[in-house]
């Protein structure tokens, strides 16, 4: 029996995102999924009217940083994201089933404090994860967009503005992934 658990809903706060892959990817397959996802995450700001912060694509999962605005909520805007790298990737590289893992992991950002918090967990994790020497040899981050004014593979928008998480509207979901929390999320 899945457990049911409660989903916060907030808008003009940003969620940081993590979202498993079914299975460990090789480097030439990898490849192919981050372009589709990519394509799916730029979509955000015109498909979902929400705003995408940061990014990565790592081997078997992928981060991100984005703002929900109404009526579009976190699971709508995963959703979308979701199904249409999926069908991108199975046009690419063939195969049929799921390419995401069903849930996924969300966190609304309370202050600056936490989102600032969630950039850096996200750029760092492909160094973290002795991927690279370096978070700028990462070919799927927005790690340029902040970190040297270049411009990574999909635009993101800065995290705008003082903002708490006062208002939420609680709404039924199957529970999302468990694991550990991010270090900037944990209590200490």
């Amino acid at each position: 029996m899945v457990a049911r658990n409660r989903r916060v809903i907030v808008h003009n706060v940003p969620y940081f995102i993590t979202c498993q892959m079914r299975w460990r990817w090789d480097r030439q397959e990898l490849r192919a999924i981050a372009d589709a996802l990519l394509s799916a995450l730029g979509g955000i700001g015109t498909r979902w009217n929400g705003s995408l912060h940061a990014y990565v694509v790592m081997p078997a999962h992928w981060h991100a940083l984005i703002t929900t605005r109404a009526p579009h909520d976190i699971s709508r805007i995963m959703n979308g994201v979701k199904t249409r790298s999926a069908v991108a990737v199975r046009r690419q590289i063939g195969g049929s089933g799921a390419v995401w893992q069903r849930r996924f992991y969300d966190h609304v950002c309370r202050d600056a404090r936490e989102s600032e918090g969630a950039l850096g967990y996200i750029h760092l994790n492909p160094l973290i994860a002795g991927l690279v020497e370096s978070p700028e040899l990462w070919t799927w981050s927005s790690w340029y967009a902040y970190n040297q004014g270049g411009v990574p593979p999909v635009g993101v928008e800065p995290v705008e503005g003082e903002f708490e998480a006062r208002w939420a509207e609680w709404r039924y979901h199957a529970s999302t992934s468990r694991g550990t929390a991010p270090p900037f999320l944990r209590e200490g």
